[in-house]
């Protein structure tokens, strides 16, 4: 019994002069940081030392249509050509259908369209297309959320 109580005495006896020492050794790292921060100057009222200065123009002068020439290069003898219409191929088949930037579940939403809005499949992959909504909106949809719109020679024109 004896042979078991000579090492626990001398834990615990370890124990507690570790603990002392690191309690000591804390307050007094906080102590002397406390101390120092006290003792530091604070300056207030601090004013930076350079305050940029632009030069001022008129309003006149940055008129840039009147300093730069506007060149026309279209003839003016033929009509100007009719902006043509983008003919989507396919409407979106369901209430809101959300648009991927890859063509994977996983992958982040782009933006989402209603329903019947109309598109244009562009190439497909593995069950999913990369659609174009107009107005430079791209991203990927799963093709059966799609369903195509007939084309008549009134939607043509």
């Amino acid at each position: 019994m004896a042979h078991l109580i000579l090492p626990a005495v001398m834990l615990v006896s370890v124990t507690v002069v570790s603990g002392a020492l690191t309690v000591g050794g804390v307050s007094f790292t906080l102590s002397k940081v406390a101390e120092a921060a006290v003792a530091s100057p604070v300056k207030t009222n601090i004013k930076p030392t350079y305050v940029a200065m632009l030069p001022t123009a008129k309003a006149e002068a940055l008129d840039i249509a009147r300093t730069i020439p506007v060149v026309v290069r279209r003839d003016p003898a033929q009509p100007a050509e009719p902006i043509a219409r983008p003919i989507f191929t396919h409407s979106v088949a369901v209430e809101s259908l959300r648009v991927r930037s890859g063509p994977r579940k996983t992958m982040p939403q782009v933006f989402a369209l209603k329903g019947g809005t109309r598109v244009n499949v562009l190439r497909e992959e593995r069950g999913w297309v990369l659609i174009d909504a107009g107005a430079g909106k791209q991203g990927w949809v799963y093709s059966k959320l799609l369903r195509p719109v007939e084309l008549t020679e009134a939607a043509l024109h």
